[in-house]
């Protein structure tokens, strides 16, 4: 839903909703988008919440154990065009694993971006790697955590009109 448009605002805003269900998983995840563009620049950040909610059920003892996470992340992003369809810039991300009210990690991520577009579509390439873990716990001891995190974080975002 976007809630400022930024060629009428100062900023542009938005919020965004997803669900989504894998097995006994289940899962709500929500946006909070705030993005500017001044001149050939443009600048983004991104706030995100999960709900996640799992059900696994133990054979033995015939009881189904639940588990909640509520991991938080936040995004930020630069872009400069240089013509216009082609633009380059870099991302940082930040993921925190939150568990039973507990905060796991807090894993940060920085790379390059390259964008593309046309006139009904548009290309976002990313790839990030890992930089270091800031919030170090007996989940995740390490400066780089590969156990729940990917050493190198990559996307590849399409989007076109029909």
């Amino acid at each position: 839903i976007k809630l400022t448009d930024p060629a009428l605002h100062s900023f542009g805003t938005a919020l965004y909703g997803e669900i989504g269900v894998e097995g006994q998983e289940y899962e709500l995840e929500t946006k909070f988008i705030v993005d500017k563009q001044v001149g050939r620049n443009v600048f983004s950040m991104n706030l995100i919440s999960e709900l996640e909610y799992e059900f696994e059920y133990d054979v033995e003892t015939r009881k189904v154990d639940r588990k909640l996470e509520t991991p938080v992340s936040l995004t930020m992003g630069y872009l400069r065009f240089i013509g216009k369809s082609f633009g380059l810039g870099f991302e940082a991300s930040n993921y925190n694993d939150v568990e039973a009210a507990e905060w796991n990690n807090s894993v940060w991520y920085l790379g390059p971006t390259v964008h593309a577009r046309g006139s009904n579509w548009w290309l976002n390439f990313n790839i990030q790697p890992q930089l270091f873990n800031a919030r170090r716990s007996d989940e995740s001891p390490r400066k780089i955590d590969t156990v729940h995190y990917d050493r190198i974080d990559a996307r590849v975002i399409l989007s076109f009109t029909l």
